[in-house]
């Protein structure tokens, strides 16, 4: 396993990470009412379909990397991996400037019904807000990179590389929790200044960090095809 491969599941992770819906719902709802432990069901939430989107993604890239793409030439399946990490990558380029012509106009309806009532949204409502505010792109992308691995403990590997993307990503969803249960009195001015912070910059940085990456895998992809 290479350093490549590492540096690009961290890269994915911290893509995911910056992503300003979810640690602003989360600084939201730690001023609640049980607002810590809706705070950590909404991040199981997200966890959970991130690592389920990541782990189908690997899967299918594996059984594409055994398959004889030509009868004719027996092939270990690399231009087909290469060619669906080089999807992934335009997904990623369509994503981000999506989210750069819309601006933050664009609001989750989930949220905007759980914000409405949030003392009395109850941790099952945060569960599935959290599945709601994932973006499949990353994760699967993530999945596709960790599959690379090789020799006879990949899968392994893989799934180690896997931790390590949700590791990333998930920091800024739970930073803002341990933050609360660990310095309450304190806890109020600095997650205001995070929110006011990622109000403001979260949108733009978020696609320009996605951009760079669809840029950067696509480029990858028509590299590696071209050299088949």
């Amino acid at each position: 396993m290479g350093l490549g491969i590492v540096a690009v599941v961290v890269a994915l992770g911290i893509g995911v990470a910056v992503g300003p819906q979810a640690p602003a719902f989360i600084i939201r709802m730690l001023g609640s009412a049980d607002g810590v432990g809706k705070s950590w069901a909404c991040a199981a939430g997200s966890l959970a379909l991130e690592a389920l989107v990541a782990v189908v993604a690997l899967a299918l890239v594996r059984s594409f990397g055994g398959l004889r793409i030509n009868p004719a030439h027996v092939t270990q399946g690399a231009d087909t991996v290469a060619l669906l990490e080089g999807l992934l990558g335009i997904a990623l380029v369509i994503q981000a400037v999506f989210a750069l012509v819309r601006g933050t106009e664009g609001t989750n309806v989930l949220v905007e019904k759980a914000l409405s009532d949030i003392d009395a949204m109850p941790a099952s409502t945060a569960f599935v807000v959290g599945i709601s505010l994932v973006s499949w792109t990353l994760p699967a992308v993530a999945g596709a990179a960790a599959s690379q691995s090789h020799g006879p403990m990949s899968v392994l590997l893989s799934l180690a590389l896997l931790l390590v993307f949700l590791a990333v990503a998930m920091c800024t969803r739970v930073a803002p929790i341990l933050v609360q249960s660990w310095a309450p009195r304190t806890a109020r001015s600095r997650l205001a200044r995070a929110r006011a912070w990622i109000e403001r910059f979260g949108g733009p940085v978020s696609a320009t960090v996605t951009l760079v990456l669809g840029l950067a895998f696509t480029a990858l992809s028509v590299a590696a095809l071209l050299r088949q």
